[in-house]
């Protein structure tokens, strides 16, 4: 799995998923059948909802993809109410992997992970643009942030 950014906002999610055709998603384990509840729900949207979402936006428009978000917003909050934080990157994986005709396929990493876990750090300010960078690693149509903020 590749390095993880903390993902804050909808939007944030919205746009790995966007971009993604595999999804890998991890968690902590779960101490109760509602932890267990809230996690799997937010794991069904990750995977099922972006996949219809990304089909309806094709032929609908935006908007499915602005509710989407809106709901992944939603999501997050409740998980960081029960104590858990979202993150995520994207990446490039071989599909089928180890066949000889596997397809390179975008790949949004996600997880659900306590807010205590020792594992996180926090990263300095200066730094957050690189954020943006994991994010959407395997973006082609998202130029680096050195060219968009200028």
């Amino acid at each position: 799995m590749p390095t993880l950014a903390r993902i804050h906002t909808g939007v944030e999610l919205g746009t790995l998923l966007a971009g993604a055709s595999l999804y890998s998603l991890k968690n902590e384990p779960l101490a109760t059948e509602a932890e267990r509840d809230l996690v799997a729900e937010f794991a069904d949207m990750v995977t099922s909802d972006a996949d219809a979402v990304k089909e309806l936006a094709a032929i609908g428009g935006a908007g499915f993809r602005v509710r989407f978000e809106f709901t992944l917003q939603t999501a997050i909050e409740g998980l960081a109410a029960a104590g858990f934080w979202v993150f995520g990157a994207g990446d490039v994986q071989q599909y089928p992997p180890g066949s000889p005709t596997a397809t390179a396929m975008n790949r949004a990493c996600v997880a659900v992970f306590r807010a205590t876990n020792p594992d996180i750090f926090e990263v300095p300010a200066w730094m957050r643009k690189t954020t943006d960078a994991i994010l959407n690693a395997h973006r082609d149509d998202i130029p680096p942030p050195s060219t968009r903020d200028s």
